[in-house]
């Protein structure tokens, strides 16, 4: 049989998607918001190299990613490739790494996945594409938000939709102007003074906000797995 697996384009240099259509996948290429791999409607995968691991660590976008993911996914994986060994003789203080995966586990309901370069990664991702295989989904595989929601969730899937934002600025932007309707109104300088904005996220969410939609736009909404 031969899976359609929805895949992020920015994944595309990794070469992780050339080594699964080498296994049979047929790669469904989207810009997602949420995950790196999507597999069914409720299994989502977020790969990361050792390298981007520590710098989304640091940078506080790994706990963003994997809440998301997990908030959407009732399966979901992060999925570490490469050298952890040689990425820690290079940091300052692995205690920071350690803690991570540690704070990952106990707070998150997340599974940890670890292949050592490329192929062990198509192949990983194949295996639980093969396994999947038996069900047919029923429901979009490409997700932003979930049905069911109170209003503050409502607000916060809205907000942290929003490029470079996530659920922990959405909450600060939430709390500061009170309602979406109030962010999109609020001005560049207005957002950068919300802890973690700055000048450069505030002009770039200006800018979206308020930028003429131009027709011929790519946007995929709904993914589908096929089998053949």
């Amino acid at each position: 049989m031969k899976f359609r697996i929805i895949i992020d384009e920015r994944e595309k240099a990794s070469g992780v998607p050339k080594e699964l259509s080498k296994l049979g996948a047929i790669a469904d290429y989207r810009l997602l918001t949420i995950g790196d791999y999507i597999l069914s409607e409720d299994v989502g995968i977020e790969r990361k190299s050792c390298r981007d691991l520590v710098a989304s660590i640091y940078d506080g976008r790994l706990f963003e990613q994997l809440s998301q993911l997990s908030h959407h996914y009732a399966k979901s994986f992060l999925l570490l490739e490469g050298d952890v060994t040689g990425v820690l003789k290079e940091m300052k203080n692995p205690k920071v790494f350690f803690g991570a995966i540690a704070s990952i586990s106990l707070t998150l309901p997340i599974s940890l996945l670890y292949a050592v370069d490329k192929e062990q990664t198509a192949r990983i991702i194949f295996a639980l594409a093969t396994h999947l295989g038996r069900v047919r989904p029923s429901r979009p595989l490409v997700k932003g938000r979930r049905s069911g929601m109170d209003i503050p969730e409502e607000q916060l899937s809205i907000v942290s939709s929003f490029p470079g934002v996530g659920i922990v600025l959405a909450e600060r932007l939430l709390m500061k102007f009170g309602s979406p309707r109030d962010i999109v109104s609020a001005q560049a300088q207005e957002l950068a003074m919300v802890q973690g904005i700055g000048r450069a996220r505030a002009s770039k969410l200006i800018k979206i906000l308020t930028e003429k939609f131009r027709t011929g736009s790519k946007i995929g909404i709904q993914g589908t797995l096929e089998y053949n």
